[in-house]
C-alpha cells in the first residue's frame, strides 16, 4: 500500500473509532492516528528517496526520520506552492503569470515529535509506580489531532525542488547531501548514516568539506576514530570501523562541593 493511501485508510479508521464513543477504543485510536501520521512522514520522505535511503529511513521513528530530512533541505517543514510558466528562452522571463500547479502542506517537526509522544503514552499499560501526566480530556485531544491532520488529508501533493551538493563520508563511505541553501543556512552537512558533522569552506570556487569532530587513536589498530559530537555522552558507545573494538563513552571523574552562600556586603557608615 502506498504511503498516501494508507494515510487516509488510518484517518478514517481513528475517526470511525472516536466517532463510537467508547472510552476503551482510545487505545486503537491512539494507534490509528500514529499510522497515520507514519504514512504522512513517509509520502514527504518519499520525495527524497534519492537522498535519503529507504533502509536508513526505516531505522528511524517518524519525527525522527523528518528531522533527519531537515539535515539535508532545512526548508523541508514549510509549506510551499508550484508554479509554472512558460518562457521563450532558458532563464528568460515568464510569457505570461505563473500557474499554481499545487501546494505541499508540510508538517512541522517539534507538532510530530510532541503529536507521536503523547499518542505513544496511549498504547502503554497504566501501572501503578508511574506518575502519568494528565493532558486532559483524552476524546478532546484525538478530535485535535483529527483536525490538525485533515489538511495533510486533503492535499497529496508533495514536491521537492532544490539544487543539491554530495559528497562521500570520510568515514563511512555513506553519501552525504546537503542543499545548497541549506548548507548557507547551517554551515555544515551531516552524514545520515554515522551522524559525523562536516564542515566547510570555499575552495577554488567549490565547497570542500572537512571533519571538525573529536577523535580517539583506537588502543587496537592505532586509527583516528571519529566521534559524532552531537551523540557525544557519557555512556555513549562506539566502535572503531576498522577493526570493530567497541568503546563506551564515560565520565571518570565526579566529586561533590560544598556550596557556601556569599556574604552580604557590608557598608560601614
Amino acid at each position: 500500500m502506498r504511503p498516501t493511501d494508507e494515510k487516509v485508510q488510518a484517518y478514517n479508521a481513528a475517526k470511525e473509532l472516536l466517532a463510537q464513543g467508547k472510552d476503551e477504543l482510545f487505545r486503537y485510536v491512539a494507534l490509528e492516528l500514529r499510522r497515520c501520521i507514519e504514512a504522512l512522514v513517509y509520502e514527504k520522505l518519499e520525495a527524497y528517496r534519492k537522498w535519503i535511503s529507504e533502509k536508513l529511513a526505516r531505522t528511524w521513528q517518524p519525527p525522527q526520520a523528518f528531522k533527519a530530512l531537515l539535515e539535508i533541505d532545512p526548508g523541508g517543514q514549510d509549506d510551499g506552492a508550484f508554479a509554472v510558466a512558460a518562457q521563450e528562452q532558458l532563464d528568460g522571463p515568464p510569457k505570461m503569470p505563473f500557474r499554481v500547479i499545487g501546494t505541499d502542506r508540510r508538517p512541522r517537526v517539534k507538532w510530530l515529535t510532541d503529536t507521536w509522544n503523547k499518542l505513544g503514552s496511549d498504547l502503554h499499560a497504566n501501572w501503578p509506580y508511574s506518575r502519568k501526566t494528565e493532558r486532559g480530556d483524552s476524546r478532546e485531544f484525538y478530535e485535535r489531532v483529527l483536525s490538525e491532520l485533515e489538511p495533510f488529508l486533503a492535499n497529496h501533493f508533495t514536491a521537492a525542488m532544490t539544487n543539491t551538493i554530495d559528497f562521500k563520508c570520510s568515514e563511512c563511505g555513506q553519501t552525504v547531501v546537503i542543499s545548497q541553501e541549506g548548507l548557507k543556512l547551517a554551515g555544515h552537512a551531516t552524514c545520515l548514516n554515522c551522524w559525523l558533522r562536516y564542515s566547510h569552506r570555499e575552495q577554488d570556487g567549490a565547497p570542500y568539506f572537512f571533519l571538525e569532530e573529536p577523535s580517539i587513536e583506537c588502543v587496537e589498530c592505532h586509527k583516528q576514530i571519529y566521534v559524532p559530537s552531537a551523540e557525544l555522552k557519557d555512556g555513549y558507545e562506539f566502535q572503531c570501523r576498522n577493526c570493530n573494538t567497541q568503546f563506551r563513552a564515560v565520565v571518570d571523574r565526579w566529586g561533590v562541593q560544598r556550596l557556601v552562600e556569599a556574604a552580604p556586603n557590608v557598608v560601614e557608615s
